[in-house]
């Protein structure tokens, strides 16, 4: 930072970056430089003949070029690696050193050339040995020569001049969702969508110099960060007493639970629910009878089911086509569901997973177009609801809905509230489809009672939330389990409309439930400010993060001591997730064995939290993985009792 410019181009990587591909290049020609000179020596009486003359030439040239190209990378690693990453002057020489390469690879490219024709048509007289390793030495020369002219193309900036206004930048950001979308851009709505994810991109990236390494460094001092205000937190708590608090308007159900369970010493024979609790943050208000573990762990099931047999297979390498066999219908092209295969596999899933419901199926879609997310209309008779599971991002179309998060605003007779752009018009598809076919109130008759039950995860559950706060406008039984739902979903006037008939459940570090424009923003400028802040350089900031070294640690708790972070003003509103909020983490409880051995044996607790309590994103090496619905299945199944200290 800022990123290297040669040609009058802004190439993608930094100065700093050079150490990486020139160690690999001096290790490779370091290599072919031995061999060659190994064969030239053994055999120096025999290439020095006159039938061999053009092999001896090839070799003196290679050992003439080749030492010059080492020497120049090594002149790039050294300049590379000094100072840190915002001190340019210290690699101020760098761009001389990479113009010196590039003219250097004109002569090579020209010896290769020849030493092709030599190898493959004039070489005669020779020892096949001496022959057949000249041949093996063009062939590698001219990989090497491929694999360094693609990676040119890779980093090159084709589309970023060294001074790019704001219009211009968004033309760059619309060519680069052309070509990573090419096979969805053709139709106008999908041309209309990627235009408008290219204008929310690219003022992320407009105002600065960030080149991907850049972002791993600072995403590293970032995490290290979090790490060390996360402990200094737990070391304060520690250090004032742990309580639990609580508020008038928490379920006195729930509060009532608690307490037997803390006096029976951690079990509980009410059948209402039997949940760990470590701390009940205020004031996320009245907790409806319904919102409990056993309906979140049930309805569940129902948004997994809506990944199909791809989620299914994964979840079960094993024997997973064993287990969705029986469900399957082979050849079934006349009666299959609407975008599903012939044999019916994502259908089967559903029926696998819910195989202990008393289940019926009213609707199935899955066709999945942008702004058309794939659905399940069915009727629980086990709880007397019509049941509306929505599909989480599974294909590119998804992820176009997903990036379409400009804020927009929309109606019900009961409010007027702000949310995802691209969440909102899926929610409307649905709800369109679901007046079309009159399936509500088929459901209705099957169920003798008007209740609602909505769930998806992911981006269905983005599309459940909306969905039941336009349902909520007619109908007053709208209940939803949202499965880590989207961050920037909800203004705040409609999160909070929202607590009492939606509740969101999620994992650990997940990182979507964080994911909101302005958290996004607020992670860009703290990802700056250490970068600005940090004295290390970055080669040592990407080793200290693989090794796990003590420097990282001391450089950041040293930022943390003498720097303050810039309140930079932030250009979009916060948005929040929906309904109250069931967080999930890890707990690691050693027990003794026999006073010696210790096991660590790993188990989850909860908490309720409110939406706005999440307005940061954290980084980790798992805010993918316990993004994946098995890991909150998981989780919800490991929940044990943690006592409460009053």
């Amino acid at each position: 930072m800022p990123a290297l410019v040669l040609f009058k181009r802004r190439w993608y990587v930094n100065g700093d970056d050079i150490f990486i591909p020139a160690f690999f290049e001096i290790f490779f020609r370091g290599i072919w430089l031995i061999a060659i000179a190994i064969v030239f020596y053994d055999h120096k009486e025999k290439v020095q003949l006159s039938e061999c003359h053009l092999v001896w030439r090839y070799y003196v040239g290679s050992l003439v070029l080749i030492p010059l190209s080492i020497c120049l990378s090594v002149s790039a690693i050294h300049i590379s690696m000094k100072g840190c990453i915002m001190d340019m002057a210290a690699r101020r020489y760098l761009p001389i050193i990479l113009y010196l390469k590039m003219g250097l690879a004109v002569p090579e490219v020209v010896w290769n050339i020849l030493g092709t024709i030599w190898a493959y048509g004039k070489i005669s007289g020779c020892t096949s040995y001496v022959a057949t390793a000249m041949k093996i030495y063009v062939i590698g020369g001219w990989i090497f020569f491929f694999i360094i002219s693609i990676s040119i193309v890779f980093f090159f900036g084709f589309f970023q001049k060294r001074n790019v206004d704001q219009e211009s930048y968004v033309k760059v950001w619309e060519e680069r969702c052309n070509t990573l979308f090419c096979c969805k851009s053709k139709k106008a709505k999908n041309q209309n969508a990627l235009q408008d994810v290219a204008k929310l991109v690219a003022p992320f990236f407009a105002n600065s110099d960030l080149v991907p390494t850049d972002i791993v460094a600072g995403l590293l001092l970032v995490q290290e960060k979090q790490e060390q205000e996360e402990l200094a937190q737990l070391e304060g708590k520690e250090s004032e007493g742990t309580s639990i608090r609580t508020h008038s308007g928490l379920n006195s159900q729930l509060i009532a639970q608690v307490t037997e369970i803390a006096e029976n010493g951690g079990s509980s024979n009410t059948g209402f629910v039997d949940v760990p609790v470590k701390e009940i943050h205020e004031p996320i208000g009245s907790l409806q009878d319904w919102m409990h573990l056993d309906n979140i762990k049930y309805y569940l099931k129902f948004a997994m089911a809506m990944y199909g047999w791809p989620l299914h297979m994964v979840m079960n390498m094993g024997c997973g086509i064993c287990q969705l066999a029986r469900y399957c219908r082979c050849c079934s092209c006349n009666h299959r569901a609407k975008g599903d295969n012939c044999c019916q596999c994502n259908m089967a899933t559903f029926y696998k997973l819910t195989e202990n419901y008393n289940v019926k199926l009213l609707h199935v879609s899955f066709q999945n177009e942008i702004f058309q997310s794939p659905f399940i209309v069915s009727v629980d008779h086990k709880n007397c609801a019509v049941v509306i599971s929505i599909r989480g991002s599974l294909s590119l179309e998804d992820a176009i809905t997903d990036m379409s998060a400009e804020t927009e605003v929309a109606k019900t007779s009961k409010l007027e509230f702000q949310c995802h752009s691209g969440i909102l018009q899926t929610a409307c598809y649905v709800k369109k489809v679901l007046e079309e076919h009159s399936l509500l109130e088929k459901g209705f008759q099957d169920t003798g009672m008007e209740r609602i039950v909505v769930t998806g995860h992911s981006l269905g559950a983005g599309v459940a939330a909306i969905l039941s706060i336009l349902l909520k406008d007619n109908y007053d039984d709208v209940r939803c389990f949202a499965y880590a739902p989207p961050g920037g979903l909800l203004g705040r006037k409609s999160s909070d409309y929202s607590k009492d008939f939606i509740v969101s459940a999620f994992y650990g570090d997940d990182i979507i439930p964080r994911l909101s424009l302005q958290n996004i923003e607020k992670l860009k400028n703290e990802i700056v400010f250490c970068i600005n802040a940090c004295p290390l350089p970055k080669y040592k900031i990407l080793m200290n993060g693989l090794l796990c070294s003590d420097e990282m640690s001391k450089c950041v708790r040293k930022m943390r001591e003498i720097m303050a972070e810039p309140g930079e003003p932030l250009q979009h509103e916060q948005l929040y997730p929906p309904g109250v909020v069931l967080y999930v983490t890890d707990n690691k409880i050693e027990n003794k064995c026999f006073g010696i051995f210790s096991c660590t044996q790993e188990t989850c607790s909860m908490e309720w939290f409110n939406p706005d309590q999440f307005q940061m994103i954290r980084v980790s090496s798992s805010v993918v993985s316990d993004h994946l619905p098995d890991a909150l299945d998981d989780a919800l199944n490991r929940l044990v009792f943690t006592p409460i200290i009053v």
